[in-house]
């Protein structure tokens, strides 16, 4: 799966530096400086850092496969502006994306690059929330629906068909393929709404 894919120091730096800063702000939203801040930032690192990683490096997968160039590219300003903002209590994550870079690239291609990384949630949503069922742990059980949830909630916000979006890509590509994603998306929505009912 992995064969031929390349990346650079710089890339993982940016990869790294983009994970960090979605767990910090995600902790500071809602724990705070407080005692719960490590705990809390360890849990947003391995379920809203690895949600978005998972996701932005999907893409760049499937377009190295397909013989383009594909970098994730971190954003500064933007993930600058998200930490300040998350001082003041407000969600705001756009540290970065993977830039796509090549001639002639169709149509059918880009749809499913862009497929790439909402169908990377939905599979990490899934596969949580069915493990949520037979996890006898209250603690576990609550971090993979967490996961799951972010995983439905990136995943379902990519699949908006607007502007630059994935969901804008697949729709133009293929609306079949966007409708079954989109009602998927909606399946593990409410398995996760009914596990938490238990």
């Amino acid at each position: 799966m992995f064969k031929g894919i390349t990346t650079s120091k710089t890339e993982i730096k940016d990869i790294l530096i983009a994970w960090l800063v979605i767990a910090f702000v995600m902790t500071m939203v809602t724990t705070g400086l407080g005692g719960g801040f490590i705990f809390g930032f360890i849990i947003a690192l391995f379920t809203v850092g690895v949600a978005f990683i998972v996701h932005e490096l999907s893409h760049k997968v499937v377009a190295q496969r397909m013989g383009y160039s594909a970098d994730f590219k971190k954003f500064t300003p933007m993930l600058v502006l998200s930490v300040i903002l998350s001082f003041l209590g407000l969600v705001f994550v756009a540290p970065g994306a993977v830039v796509v870079r090549g001639l002639g690239i169709s149509g059918p291609e880009n749809g499913k690059i862009s497929l790439a990384g909402p169908l990377s949630n939905l599979i990490m949503g899934f596969v949580a929330i069915i493990a949520s069922f037979f996890v006898p742990t209250a603690g576990v059980k609550g971090v993979l629906i967490f996961f799951a949830f972010v995983n439905c909630m990136i995943g379902l916000f990519n699949m908006i068909p607007f502007w630059v979006m994935d969901g804008k890509k697949i729709f133009t590509w293929d609306k079949r393929v966007y409708t079954g994603v989109l009602v998927l998306f909606f399946m593990l929505y409410l398995i996760i709404k009914i596990n938490l009912n238990f």
